[in-house]
């Protein structure tokens, strides 16, 4: 799911069109926390279950069209956030959301902030996930990018 960007190479947040530095957890934080709100004609049931679904956003990472590439980032993505989701009160939840029409879309809620008001380590490490893609570049290309048969 390749993000849109702004004509300049900067990636724009799907939704609010927001320019984003993923280095700027803290600013990343604000632009996203709760953005499952500005979503069209959505629901998120699972804010009903939860008492700081405010701290929350919803990120995709997969769908039901997706190609090799697509389901092979979602994999690699989905590994690194995966200690995220133990315990009784995890701070990430993998989702999956579909309508009859159009199919389902694959991803996770993460909890932003704390409520101290401190960002959570699951939403660092997701920083540190996007940081680390060089644009147009997802986290499969960068592991084959050396290998001289992907090029």
């Amino acid at each position: 799911m390749k993000q849109p960007d702004n004509g300049q190479g900067a990636r724009l947040l799907p939704h609010t069109r927001q320019q984003l530095d993923w280095s700027d957890v803290k600013d990343a934080a604000e632009k996203l926390v709760g953005n499952w709100r500005e979503f069209d004609s959505f629901v998120w049931h699972r804010a009903y279950d939860i008492e700081d679904a405010d701290q929350w956003f919803i990120w995709y990472t997969g769908s039901r069209d997706a190609g090799l590439l697509e389901q092979s980032n979602e994999k690699a993505i989905n590994e690194r956030l995966e200690p995220f989701t133990e315990g009784d009160d995890p701070d990430l939840v993998f989702e999956s959301h579909s309508q009859w029409a159009v199919g389902h879309i694959d991803g996770f809620s993460i909890r932003v902030r704390k409520p101290d008001g401190s960002i959570t380590p699951a939403f660092e490490e997701f920083c540190r996930i996007k940081e680390e893609r060089h644009p147009g570049e997802s986290p499969c290309e960068q592991e084959s990018s050396s290998t001289p048969a992907t090029r």
